[in-house]
């Protein structure tokens, strides 16, 4: 994802995420490189998910304006299910979509990611080895820098179908 965006002077990224209790956000950053480097440092911790808290940072006021995409990556979901409607839709109210990409078979997650993404006019894939999540990260930032002509540069052909196909329903 980040080779695909070097050199994309507009594209910032943000990570935001989760883990033993609480939610960390590094900010935005305009190099890709530097992007890298915080997410390889960001490792797995064990708690209860923060997604929603996590998705909201992104409707906060911020110097950067608002973001266009939002890549949501997990295996599980634990908060409630009521909660994801009312975000989702606040989400597509700021013009943000979700793409919502699951690890494993959790269903209440597979739910709510793919309600976060129907809602916001994004997609929901299970990752593994027809989709894998590099690609797919790698389609999103290319579709959302680049619109039809980013989609066309998509390497692999599930994650190109998948992302220029019909909205998820």
């Amino acid at each position: 994802m980040f080779e695909s965006l070097a050199g994309s002077p507009s594209t910032k990224l943000r990570i935001v995420y989760f883990g033993g209790g609480e939610v960390s956000d590094l900010g935005w950053e305009q190099s890709a490189d530097i992007v890298a480097r915080r997410m390889a440092e960001v490792s797995c911790r064990p708690g209860f998910t923060d997604i929603l808290p996590s998705l909201a940072r992104f409707l906060e006021k911020d110097e950067a304006g608002p973001a266009s995409a939002i890549i949501l990556i997990g295996d599980a979901y634990e908060e409630g299910p009521g909660d994801v409607e009312p975000l989702a839709q606040q989400l597509k109210s700021a013009g943000i979509k979700v793409f919502a990409f699951l690890e494993g078979e959790g269903t209440e997650a597979a739910r709510a990611f793919s309600a976060f993404a129907e809602i916001t006019d994004g997609k929901f894939a299970r990752f593994g080895d027809e989709l894998p999540l590099s690609d797919l990260c790698e389609g999103v930032a290319l579709l959302t820098s680049g619109g039809s002509k980013g989609v066309k540069r998509i390497r692999n052909k599930n994650v190109r179908l998948l992302l220029s196909g019909p909205p998820n329903k």
